[in-house]
């Protein structure tokens, strides 16, 4: 029966996938710190808008019962501000702020004019001693603009940082393994005739330097081994020689001599 030929397999390189493992590794690893960085990043500066909106509405909120509703309608226009009843109802608001209740409740994100704001509310108590629900709102456009331009740095920087990384991997682990595949052309001239080779031995102590050692003392036993049966063969053929010599000798004579045989 005829050997089954084994199916052709693409030679697989040890720099291309130590080189293309490491990448994965750092790709997943930047991008996981990516999006955690942006992540802190976001909620941070959300924090600080939220601190700033509450020490407006702390500020706004004692000038309302000092002074009442006017103190909202003369508030500037970084900020929205609205004063709301128990009803609801818009008591007085900021010039740019909408007319329309922002809500009551204690935090909340409000777009206005294509811009996001957070939102804070808190009670009060007017001079005429009734109540309402005073709400400030401050810009998020800062903080928004400040993670959309850190994510698009990081979009950048990632792929950057991948391919350095694997340029290098790729220059280090070449290097690394030149010794092999020199070590391996060396090894492949070796033939019978030549069993006295050795390969060069880098006298680095790593790996592949014991591996030299080790190819080297493999070599040796193959030399020690050929030499061995040459001096086999030669000792069998010395020893060989006078017998064969003796039975030739015989043979040439019963050849030259035949035995006669009587007839009866």
């Amino acid at each position: 029966m005829a050997e089954r030929s084994r199916p052709s397999r693409r030679p697989r390189s040890i720099r291309a996938r130590a080189t293309g493992g490491a990448a994965l590794v750092v790709l997943v690893a930047l991008v996981i710190g990516a999006v955690a960085f942006v992540g802190v990043l976001r909620t941070s500066l959300s924090d600080g808008v939220r601190s700033s909106a509450e020490q407006t509405l702390d500020g706004l909120a004692t000038r309302v019962e000092a002074d009442g509703a006017g103190a909202v309608t003369a508030e500037d226009d970084d900020v929205l501000a609205q004063l709301q009843g128990d009803d609801g109802r818009v008591l007085a608001r900021a010039e740019d702020s909408p007319g329309r209740p922002l809500g009551t409740a204690e935090e909340s994100r409000y777009r206005h004019d294509g811009e996001r704001w957070l939102v804070v509310a808190d009670d009060v108590d007017l001079p005429d001693g009734t109540g309402g629900v005073l709400v400030v709102g401050a810009p998020l456009e800062d903080a928004d603009a400040a993670v959309q331009t850190v994510t698009v740095l990081l979009v950048v920087a990632v792929p950057v940082v991948v391919a350095l990384m694997s340029l290098v991997t790729w220059i280090v682990v070449g290097r690394a393994l030149r010794p092999v595949d020199r070590m391996r052309r060396e090894v492949d001239d070796v033939e019978g005739t030549n069993l006295h080779a050795r390969v060069d031995e880098p006298g680095s102590g790593d790996e592949v330097d014991r591996l030299a050692v080790t190819m080297n003392r493999m070599l040796g036993r193959l030399e020690a081994s050929q030499q061995a049966q040459r001096r086999f063969v030669s000792d069998a053929s010395h020893e060989l020689r006078s017998p064969l010599a003796t039975i030739r000798q015989h043979a040439e004579v019963a050849r030259a001599h035949p035995p006669r045989h009587r007839h009866r």
